[in-house]
């Protein structure tokens, strides 16, 4: 049964490279000519080259090869002398963090991978500049020659503590846990955070606090003083549950068991459904932010073993199997309610549509739900979802992004990087009965 979605994966992987010019890949593909445009990937190196190198090593190794030269190419042309990377090439004076979390992701993925240290020594490299730049606030952007940040940030940059976390294990150099905990303890002890059990958006500098909430009412349609699911909340909590996994250390404990309450107060409905956004003037309900959340949990119940966790991500999974159809698709959103606070995304706004990138996750989600409970109901779901994916998102040995509620394809443009994370789903044969045992599988399958 397995070998089916394996040779969709090969396809696929045929035609990423046909599309892109390694190691120049590019930002989007068009699914319809199989041509790939706009800016260097310079930022996805998490969510590409690691990908190619894990399927070459189950379907063709010459793959890896592609992922590993073009991995070291980034390397090479990218990093700085002082660590940071340059994702804005003509603007090299800027360090930009918010697009800086996926490659720290990369190259600690790719030397799990290839156990060669031209990845492990960027990572550290980077790390060590990160560490002598941070007192625990990491600015969204860092404008070097001005010697200033601008000075908003959010748990997004919650990547870099599970990072720091993976760094240590492969150094044993405890100063990676000591940048982690400040990171930490700078959001755990947030005002905000104490009051409402989650973590805002964050703006350091009163003076620009007011400017700042202005634009982001105008662009985004609710406070600067609100919590948004995922990632601002989910990639910060996957990165204290790592820190305590390692650590054990109480604070981090209580920090996580206060979330999971506000979560359950702010977040979570009777019926599993979540709100994605924490705010009087929004009700937004979307299942590309609901899967990290029920996948926080399930983090969340292997550190501690406390089954409350499993429960919420079983009563959140159970809310989107409701919404999956015939087709085996699950629509992105809940009738009633906004999708996405986004204004940007695509299509954003039906709740009937289908989106990729979520319905990959979602599969992974389920399947991660199967190994831990055994209730085949979520293997048999996830196959429906998988045979979905593949029926009606498949065009041209590519992926569409986005569906209306009749499966008709509304976009032949897609973000490049969202071709190599469909590998997550059609590689589970290689990884299903592994998942929660093989730490390489583990740390591949998230969504960060």
């Amino acid at each position: 049964m397995d070998d089916k979605y394996l040779k969709v994966a090969d396809k696929l992987i045929k035609f990423i490279l046909s599309s892109n010019q390694a190691p120049y890949f590019r930002e989007y593909t068009n699914i319809q000519n199989g041509k790939s445009f706009g800016n260097l990937m310079i930022e996805d190196l998490g969510d590409t080259m690691p990908f190619l190198f894990w399927a070459g090593q189950n379907l063709d190794f010459k793959y890896s090869e592609i992922a590993d030269n073009a991995s070291k190419f980034f390397i090479k042309k990218f990093q700085q002398n002082d660590g940071f990377f340059t994702t804005e090439p003509k603007f090299g004076f800027i360090y930009n963090f918010d697009k800086m979390t996926d490659i720290s992701l990369g190259l600690n993925l790719m030397y799990l991978l290839t156990n060669n240290h031209v990845h492990l020594d960027a990572s550290k490299k980077l790390f060590d500049a990160i560490g002598k730049f941070t007192d625990g606030f990491i600015p969204y952007l860092y404008f070097v020659s001005l010697r200033f940040g601008l000075n908003f940030s959010s748990g997004k940059f919650g990547l870099y503590i599970e990072e720091l976390c993976n760094l240590y294990n492969f150094t044993g150099d405890r100063k990676y846990l000591k940048i982690a905990k400040n990171i930490s303890l700078f959001w755990i002890n947030n005002k905000y955070f104490k009051e409402n059990g989650l973590f805002p958006f964050v703006v350091k500098s009163k003076f620009i606090k007011d400017l700042v909430n202005i634009l982001f009412r105008k662009k985004f349609g609710f406070n600067i003083d609100s919590a948004m699911s995922s990632k601002a909340n989910t990639n910060l909590v996957y990165g204290l549950n790592a820190l305590y996994k390692i650590t054990k250390d109480m604070e981090i404990y209580t920090a996580l068991q206060k979330w999971h309450s506000g979560v359950r107060s702010k977040f979570l409905c009777e019926d599993g459904s979540l709100f994605c956004l924490y705010d009087k003037k929004s009700s937004h309900k979307f299942l590309g932010c609901d899967h990290a959340v029920a996948d926080c949990f399930l983090e969340l119940y292997i550190s501690t073993k406390e089954k409350k966790f499993l429960e919420d991500a079983e009563k959140i999974a159970n809310f989107w199997i409701k919404k999956q159809n015939r087709s085996g698709l699950v629509q992105q959103g809940v009738e009633g309610y906004k999708v996405c606070a986004d204004p940007n995304m695509e299509y954003g706004n039906n709740p009937q549509y289908f989106r990729l990138d979520p319905q990959v996750d979602f599969f992974v989600v389920l399947i991660k739900l199967y190994k831990l409970t055994k209730k085949k109901i979520y293997y048999v779901k996830s196959l429906k979802l998988l045979n979905g994916i593949c029926k009606y998102h498949n065009f041209n040995s590519g992926f569409v992004n986005i569906l209306d509620e009749n499966k008709n394809k509304l976009s032949y443009i897609i973000e490049t990087k969202f071709l190599f994370l469909v590998l997550k789903a059609l590689m589970f044969g290689n990884y299903k009965d592994r998942i929660y045992k093989d730490s390489t599988i583990r740390l591949l399958m998230r969504d960060r």
